[in-house]
Parts: C-alpha cells; structure tokens; sequence
C-alpha cells in the first residue's frame, strides 16, 4: 500500500489518505492553519486528472461525510488488498471534487451547515471554474446545502519532495479574497485573489462563510472545481 504522508514539518495540515489509504474524515485543524498563516502539506499523485492535461491531482478538507453503507468486501487478492474498502471510505471526500466527474461531490460533514469548513485542491489554471452543491441528480441540488459566501484563499509550494507516489507539496498563503457564488447547478467562475505569476505548484482554499439551505439536508457539497473551458 502506498502512502502519502504528510511532512513532519510545522505548522501544517496533513493530506489525507486517497484510493490507496482510506480517508479518516479530513483534517479538523486545516481551517486554524491557514488562519494563523501556517504552511499546509499536500500529497499528489498521478491517479485521477483534473481538466485534459496530464495534472497531478490530490484534495484535502477538513472534514467529509462519513461513507454510506457498509463497506465492500475485501478482495482477496494481495495485489488489491483493502483497496475497495478504501476507495468506499473516500466517497465524500475532498478529492471526489477534482475527479471530473459531476455525479460524485465533495460533502463536509461537520455538524450543521458546515460553516466555517475548507476544501483545498490543487489547481492548472488562472482560471477556474466551479460546479457547487450535488449533482448526482437534479433533485439532490436543492435537497443539500450549497456554499454562498466564501473566502478563497490561493496558495503556493515552497517546499517539494518526491516520494514513490507521487509528490508531497509544502504551500505558504499568497493571498485571500471574498467571493459570493451563485445559487445555481450550471458551473460558475472561480476567481482567485490577486498574485504575481510563477512556475511553482498552486493550490487553492475554499473555506464557507454562508450557504444556501438545502430542503432536507444540512451537509454543504461541492461537486467538483475544474480548468474553465
């Protein structure tokens, strides 16, 4: 089994597992880090793509919904071990919102609305887009809460090292801005706050200020963020 573990570096926020590790319900203290200025430690790998190039792809939050149901009985055989187990226990989890695929969502699972909860993904592109709440099927958009009011907070590596999985990124905050999203299923731009350009591996930070109530449900979702088109 493959591990991408956090740096021992501090202070930062460690990634959490994905595909190849099962996913422990995020890192509660990712949203304190980057209030307090501290540099947050991801894990990338090339499994999954964001957008049609050839970008490294990994997520973390603060928390996500715990799986549904039971999980998958584990194959027996040694090449594959727990991987359905742990691919199960990462269905909400933050890297489900850079995986290209709408019907699949990251879900916070704080109690209540989720205020207050980050996603931080990695990022291609200037220029961004977002498809908020779920869109596994239509109905399931109002029934859950979608992000409003968000602080988006752009970050960049300063440290790098390469493990057999991929990359581990340390990344220091450039800047923060306030955006207010739209209350509707279709993609939306993403903007990102104001920075200089540079060569190295960005990420970007979307911490709920307010949301949009969904009918049935307080878990706030966001589907999934990708290059705008």
């Amino acid at each position: 089994m493959l591990l991408l573990a956090a740096l021992t570096l501090s202070p930062t926020a460690s990634a959490q597992a994905w595909e190849s590790n099962p996913c422990k319900g995020g890192d509660a203290t990712l949203r304190e880090t980057l209030e307090s200025g501290g540099a947050i430690t991801v894990g990338l790998t090339t499994r999954n793509k964001m957008s049609n190039n050839d970008a490294f792809v990994s997520a973390i939050s603060s928390s996500h919904l715990a799986a549904p149901g039971t999980p998958p009985l584990v194959d027996p055989d040694p090449l594959i071990g727990d991987l359905p187990v742990d691919q199960w226990s990462c269905t909400y989890a933050a890297p489900a919102a850079v995986d290209g695929d709408l019907k699949t969502a990251w879900v916070e699972g704080a109690p209540g609305p989720g205020l207050g909860q980050v996603l931080l993904v990695p990022i291609t592109s200037q220029k961004l887009e977002i498809a908020i709440g779920c869109s596994a099927a239509p109905e399931y958009f109002a029934m859950n809460n979608r992000p409003k009011d968000v602080e988006i907070t752009l970050l960049n590596t300063t440290e790098k090292l390469a493990v057999q999985a991929g990359t581990v990124h340390v990344a220091g905050i450039v800047n923060t801005l306030a955006v207010a999203l739209e209350d509707t299923p279709d993609w939306q731009p993403l903007p990102l706050p104001p920075h200089e350009g540079g060569d190295a591996q960005q990420f970007v930070a979307i911490t709920f200020d307010s949301v949009y109530p969904g009918t049935t449900y307080q878990d706030t979702c966001i589907s999934e963020i990708r290059a705008a088109k």
